[in-house]
């Protein structure tokens, strides 16, 4: 699966590229790159297999896109567990 790992990488670059480019929303506003980043990074994990060793990448993808996007509801059902 030389794609998936290429994939993790590439995502862990654009995490750091994001970390640096990305601000706080205000009130009402929502940080698409982030949601897109993060939705990109699950769906990679989930099409690899879902795989065991990978989870506390995603978790912390995930816990990046609640850095700026705390009451994101996704986020809050997952870890909530009441998966969609």
């Amino acid at each position: 699966m030389a794609w998936y790992e290429e994939t993790k990488r590439v995502a862990n670059d654009l995490k750091s590229v994001l970390e640096v480019s990305t601000v706080f929303p205000r009130a009402g506003e929502i940080n698409k790159k982030v949601i897109d980043f993060v939705d990109l990074c699950v769906a990679a994990w989930e099409r690899g297999g879902e795989l065991e060793d990978d989870a506390g990448w995603v978790i912390d993808v995930s816990f990046f896109n609640a850095e700026f996007f705390p009451n994101d509801q996704r986020f809050l059902r997952f870890f909530g567990g009441q998966h969609d």
